[in-house]
């Protein structure tokens, strides 16, 4: 069942408590069929707010929200499942182009296939409010593989450090350079 399904099945319990509310005004006195109605529209508001409210607010979010990188620092399941997709409790490290980087806590409803993808390590892609930077959405997901850097990239890195400070010459490092390369 997709998010849209999900909106059409809570409005139709919404309008359904409605009519209930409405056949229980006539049928009962009026000062029961009050409280009920208050009962009724209760339990339907708070069924808005905790699942349909989140989701049209990260549709929304996804549709409209700055673009960034992030990588995960924690993830744990919560133990709560939205039509067998879990949600998921991330500590993220988001990256904003232009920005510094910050931590923000998020908790998704992601697919059954994504969830095993949510590993400390892994980049995401999210979605950014623009009026509130720590409300985030994800976007994508990206194995962990396809970020980190190859320990060959890494050591050639670590060459081109030590040869701007100097603790190297241009001899050593076109040598070693070299024997990195050839491992390859």
């Amino acid at each position: 069942m997709n998010q849209h399904r999900i909106g059409l099945v809570i409005a139709s319990l919404g309008i359904l408590c409605a009519v209930l509310s409405l056949v229980v005004v006539i049928v009962l006195s009026p000062l029961e069929g009050i409280l009920l109605t208050l009962v009724f529209t209760g339990i339907c508001g708070a069924v808005y707010r905790s699942v349909l409210r989140p989701i049209l607010h990260d549709r929304a979010l996804r549709k409209r929200g700055l673009p960034a990188s992030a990588i995960i620092l924690e993830a744990r399941d919560t133990g709560t499942t939205v039509n067998r997709n879990p949600k998921v409790d991330l500590l993220l490290e988001i990256r904003p182009e232009g920005g510094a980087p910050y931590r923000v806590r998020a908790t998704p409803v992601v697919s059954r296939l994504q969830a095993s993808l949510l590993q400390p390590g892994t980049a995401v892609e999210v979605k950014i409010d623009p009026r509130d930077k720590k409300r985030v959405a994800l976007a994508s997901v990206t194995s962990a593989e396809d970020v980190s850097p190859s320990p060959a990239a890494a050591r050639l890195e670590r060459l081109q450090d030590l040869r701007r400070k100097g603790l190297i010459t241009e001899a050593e490092y076109r040598r070693k350079r070299e024997e990195i390369i050839r491992g390859l």
